[in-house]
């Protein structure tokens, strides 16, 4: 069933970043990095978002320490709008 041959690719790509340090220092020779056997279209497309997401959710990282994570276009030009709307207002000099 094609929902298998994706969900092996996904976990193949998840495991795959552990088995390939693995493989660099000598061990689980047997476990292979990549399943030849499995290869197909849902299994590939599993694969790669597998073995995508950690760098995926690294550059989501990234880019939330920097406080731009989850706003759009809208909401970035919508606060920009309300900052240029601020620093119009004149300015009470009773304080």
């Amino acid at each position: 069933m094609w929902w298998q041959e994706l969900l092996w690719g996904v976990w193949n790509g998840i495991t795959a970043w552990v088995v390939l340090v693995a493989h660099v220092f000598g061990a689980w020779d047997r476990f292979p990095v990549y399943d030849p056997d499995r290869a197909g279209n849902w299994y590939d497309l599993g694969f790669l978002l597998g073995a995508g997401s950690p760098v995926l959710g690294m550059l989501g990282g990234r880019r939330a320490s920097r406080g731009g994570a989850g706003l759009t276009l809208t909401h970035r030009a919508a606060a920009g709008s309300a900052r240029r709307r601020r620093a119009a207002r004149p300015r009470s000099r009773g304080r």
